[in-house]
C-alpha cells in the first residue's frame, strides 16, 4: 500500500500550502506578480497541462502579503457573471441582494475586507465554448465597465491559448485587452530535471546515480522530448507503488524503472487503471462508469461543469460512480459542481464514445453552428446540410421521425443546457430546424421541375439546331447557285459593254467624218448626218451611264 506522498498531486492543481513542493516555476512567478502588479487586467495563457492554474493558486498567491490579497476564484459554471455574483455573495460579511449590480456587489464586497480584489477567471475558454453570445457580450460588457471605475479591482484571465484569439471581438469595448498578457511554456528538461530531484528528495528517496533522474524524464518525454507535468506526477505515482519502502525511504533503481517502462500513453493507463479499480473495488457496472466520465466532457472535448440533476434521467446511482471517481482523484467536487480534476482528461475519455455517439455530436454542432450563423444573417441550412444531418443519425436511429426529434431534444438538453433564459432561443432554434427542412423539401420539388423544363428548352434547342442546320445548307446552296448566275451574268454584261463602247466609238468616227466633209463642201446633207449620229451617240451613252469624250462635247458646241 503506498504512503501518502508529499510532493504527488496527481492531477490537481497545487494551491496556497503547497509552497514548499512547488518547484521550477521562479521565474513564471516573478514576471506574473510584476504584470499583474502594472494593470489591472492581464491575460495568463498557455497549452493545456502547463501549470497555469497552479502557478496562480500557489505561486502568484505566496507572493502576496494577506493583508493585500483578496481571491476571488471563478469558474463559469451555468453562467459566468452569475458564478461571479455567487462567489461574491458567498465570500462578502454583508448580505448582498442577487438584483443588485455586479458592480454594487464588488464594492460591498470591498468594504467587507478593505482588500484589493483580484478576480481570477479560471479556464475562461469555457465562455467560448459553452457560452452563447449574449453571455460573451455580457462578460466584454463587464470588464469594459470594471475596467473604467475607480474600484481596486484587478483581472486575471487564464486560458489555453488555442482560444486566445477569441477575445478578438472584445478589443473594440475592451482596447487593453491583450496588452498585458503573459504565456506559460512547458518547463524546459533542464529545469524539469532539477524539479524531480527536488521532488525525490522530499519524499525521502535514495537513488544509487543520478541516470536515474535522467530515465525517468526520457520515460515520460513525447518524441519531441517535451514533457507534461501532468504525466510526471502520474509516472512518479506509479513508480512509488511499486517502489521498494524501507527505514522510511524508497529505493529507485534501474531494474525497477525498466520493469515499468516507458509509457506511451501515461494519462490513457491511469485512467482505464482506475476505472478498472472503481469497477473491481465497488461492484459497478464499467459501461456506467464511463457514460458518467462521458458526461463530464463537452463536444470538443474538454471538461465541463455538471450537477447532479444532469444524471437524473440515467436508471443507474450516478452519484456514487462520481463519489468514486472524486477519491481516485479523476474528478472534483465544489459548491455543488462536479469536473473533472485536469482538462486533460477529456480527450482520453473522448476516445471512448461510440460511433453512434461520436455521429451525434457531428449533427449537433453543425446544427449549432448553422443556427448562431442564422441568426447573423438569416441563412438557412442548406440541402447539403440537411443531407449531413440525416445520413449521420441514420447511424443512431432508425425512424424518420424519432431521429429528427431526438435531434431536437438533444439540442435542447446539450446546446442549450436547459436553462430558463433561453427557452425562447430553443423554441426558435427547432422552428428554425424544421423551417429549413420544409424549406428545402419544397426546393427539392422546385429544382426538379426547373430541371424538368430544362431537360424540355434543351431537347427544343436540339430539334431548332437541326432545323436551322438544313436552312443553313440550303441557303449555301441557293448562295452557290446564286454566285454562278451572278458570274455568267457579270460575263455577258462586260461582254455587252465592250460591244457597246466599240459602237460608240464608230458613231465617233462617223460623225467626225461627217462634219469634215460638211466643213469642206458646206454641203447641209452631211449636216444633217452628222446631227444624227451624235443624237444617237448621246442616246447610247444615256442609256448605259457612259461619259461622252470630250471630242463629242466639241462636236455639239460646233453643231449648236
Amino acid at each position: 500500500m503506498i504512503r501518502k506522498l508529499k510532493t504527488i498531486k496527481l492531477l490537481d492543481a497545487y494551491e496556497k500550502n503547497d509552497k514548499d513542493i512547488f518547484f521550477g516555476r521562479e521565474n513564471e512567478i516573478e514576471e506574473l506578480f510584476q504584470k499583474v502588479k502594472q494593470t489591472r487586467l492581464t491575460l495568463l495563457y498557455g497549452l493545456s497541462g502547463t501549470g497555469k492554474t497552479s502557478l496562480i493558486q500557489c505561486g502568484l498567491a505566496n507572493k502576496y502579503d494577506q493583508r493585500d490579497w483578496l481571491p476571488l476564484f471563478v469558474r463559469r459554471g451555468k453562467n459566468v457573471i452569475e458564478s461571479l455574483k455567487n462567489k461574491i455573495r458567498n465570500e462578502a460579511e454583508t448580505l448582498i441582494s442577487p438584483q443588485k449590480t455586479i458592480i454594487e456587489h464588488l464594492n460591498i464586497l470591498f468594504l467587507d475586507y478593505f482588500k484589493p480584489i483580484t478576480l481570477i477567471f479560471d479556464q475562461i475558454e469555457e465562455l467560448f465554448i459553452s457560452g452563447n453570445d449574449n453571455e460573451q457580450n455580457q462578460f466584454c460588457d463587464f470588464l469594459s465597465e470594471i475596467l473604467q471605475t475607480n474600484l481596486n479591482v484587478k483581472i486575471i484571465l487564464s486560458l489555453r491559448e488555442e482560444y486566445l484569439a477569441y477575445f478578438d471581438k472584445f478589443e473594440i469595448k475592451v482596447p487593453q485587452i491583450f496588452q498585458n498578457r503573459m504565456r506559460l511554456e512547458k518547463m524546459r528538461n533542464e529545469k524539469l530535471l532539477k524539479v524531480v530531484a527536488k521532488m525525490l528528495e522530499k519524499e525521502n528517496t535514495k537513488i544509487p546515480k543520478q541516470e536515474i533522474i535522467d530515465q525517468i524524464v526520457k520515460n515520460i518525454a513525447d518524441n519531441k522530448g517535451n514533457v507534461e507535468l501532468t504525466y510526471l506526477q502520474i509516472y512518479l505515482e506509479k513508480i512509488y507503488s511499486e517502489a521498494n519502502f524501507q527505514n522510511d525511504f524508497y529505493e529507485f533503481s534501474e531494474n525497477l524503472l525498466n520493469k515499468i517502462g516507458k509509457l506511451d500513453n501515461i494519462l490513457q493507463d491511469f485512467l482505464v487503471r482506475n476505472v478498472e479499480n472503481i469497477k473491481n473495488e465497488k461492484s459497478f457496472d464499467e459501461q456506467n462508469i464511463w457514460k458518467v466520465l462521458k458526461k463530464l466532457i463537452t463536444e470538443v472535448n474538454t471538461k465541463k461543469i455538471v450537477q447532479i440533476e444532469d444524471f437524473k434521467t440515467e436508471k443507474f446511482d450516478a452519484i456514487e460512480i462520481l463519489k468514486a471517481l472524486q477519491e481516485k482523484r479523476i474528478v472534483k467536487y465544489e459548491n455543488g459542481f462536479y469536473e473533472l480534476a485536469h482538462d486533460s482528461l477529456a480527450d482520453k475519455i473522448a476516445e471512448y464514445r461510440s460511433e453512434q455517439e461520436k455521429a451525434f455530436i457531428e449533427v449537433q454542432n453543425s446544427l449549432k453552428t448553422t443556427y448562431q450563423n442564422h441568426l447573423k444573417t438569416k441563412a438557412f441550412l442548406t440541402n447539403e446540410d440537411i443531407t449531413f444531418i440525416h445520413e449521420n443519425l441514420k447511424k443512431v436511429y432508425s425512424t424518420e421521425k424519432q431521429l429528427f426529434l431526438t435531434l431536437l431534444e438533444n439540442f435542447k438538453n446539450e446546446i442549450f443546457e436547459k436553462e430558463p433564459t433561453q427557452i425562447t432561443q430553443y423554441q426558435e432554434a427547432i422552428n428554425f430546424a424544421l423551417k429549413s427542412r420544409q424549406r428545402n423539401i419544397k426546393n427539392k420539388r422546385l429544382k426538379n421541375l426547373l430541371i424538368f423544363i430544362l431537360i424540355l428548352l434543351l431537347l427544343a434547342s436540339i430539334v431548332f439546331g437541326i432545323y436551322a442546320f438544313q436552312q443553313k445548307n440550303k441557303a449555301e446552296r441557293q448562295t452557290n447557285i446564286a454566285d454562278s448566275t451572278y458570274k455568267v451574268a457579270k460575263k455577258h454584261l462586260d461582254k455587252f459593254l465592250a460591244e457597246k463602247r466599240k459602237t460608240d466609238s464608230i458613231y465617233l468616227r462617223k460623225t467626225i467624218f461627217a462634219i469634215e466633209i460638211y466643213i469642206e463642201t458646206k454641203n447641209p446633207f452631211f449636216l444633217k448626218d452628222a446631227k444624227r449620229l451624235v443624237d444617237s451617240s448621246n442616246t447610247v451613252n444615256k442609256r448605259f451611264n457612259f461619259k461622252l469624250d470630250k471630242e463629242i462635247d466639241s462636236l455639239q458646241k460646233i453643231l449648236n
